[in-house]
């Protein structure tokens, strides 16, 4: 059983149609998340739980590159620091007490090789108040998302909810083309780039090291660690600094407004 968390309902929907026409699998369905939006994840979170009783797989794949200029959400938080970090974070927060009880389960954060451009983390600066720069904010929650994971596995030890991250690679998805797009990279240029299959992987290589992280028995007790090309891999040193993923996951709980009995889930 197959749910897609989706912020655009009629894209959802026919994602939602061709993969049961393909696999002939009726059991997949699509329901509304945003993840720049804390009151979306909440309520999203809610009408999963009295739908389902059980979550084995999470996976946090949502991503957004931009906007030009700098724009916060509703909540208060520069829009791509949102979506990319802090709605992943509330999301999973939120789902743990389901994750427990349905362990052994799993939850796979899509992070990305542009972490390893980051040098270093201001946490002061998440919201990029200063030297706002779209591609160097995108590096950095790719950064936040393996140091999440990092964290995250500290406190799991011992429920038999494993984390991990990976590295899908360059795909040559819609993500891509709103980007050169934006950058105003000639169609024929990107028609090559797309080509350059060393460099660029197509949607189902793409999805490998998704689904070995999500469904490999091999991994059942994997927990905590980074993978690319379906192979365990070392992130940056920098998203091996355990008290920075500790700042971090402070930080995030107060930009995220976790009440009281929501901290004591953890």
């Amino acid at each position: 059983r197959v749910i897609l968390a989706c912020r655009n309902m009629d894209a959802a929907n026919e994602a939602v149609s061709k993969i049961v026409t393909k696999t002939d699998n009726q059991q997949v369905t699509a329901m509304k998340l945003d993840l720049a939006s804390f009151a979306s994840i909440r309520s999203f979170v809610q009408e999963f739980e009295k739908k389902e009783q059980q979550l084995h797989v999470l996976i946090n794949n949502a991503a957004m590159l931009g906007p030009e200029t700098r724009q916060l959400t509703e909540d208060g938080n520069e829009i791509q620091f949102q979506s990319n970090h802090l709605g992943p974070f509330l999301l999973t927060y939120l789902l743990l007490p389901l994750l427990r009880k349905s362990a052994p389960s799993r939850i796979v954060m899509l992070s990305s090789l542009a972490h390893k451009f980051v040098r270093q983390l201001d946490l002061e600066n998440l919201n990029s108040e200063k030297n706002y720069h779209l591609f160097k904010i995108y590096c950095r929650t790719k950064l936040c998302n393996i140091l999440f994971t990092r964290h995250l596995n500290d406190l799991l030890k011992g429920t038999k909810v494993t984390v991990n991250a990976l590295n899908p690679g360059l795909v040559a998805t819609h993500f891509m083309d709103s980007y050169y797009q934006r950058y105003k990279v000639k169609s024929m240029t990107l028609s090559l780039f797309k080509h350059l299959t060393f460099i660029v992987r197509n949607e189902d290589e793409g999805a490998q090291t998704v689904i070995l992280v999500s469904v490999d028995p091999d991994l059942e007790d994997t927990s905590g660690k980074y993978f690319d090309n379906c192979m365990l891999q070392n992130p940056s040193s920098l998203a091996l600094n355990s008290e920075l993923a500790r700042k971090l996951w402070n930080v995030s709980v107060d930009l995220c407004k976790l009440t009281t009995d929501e901290m004591s889930q953890i």
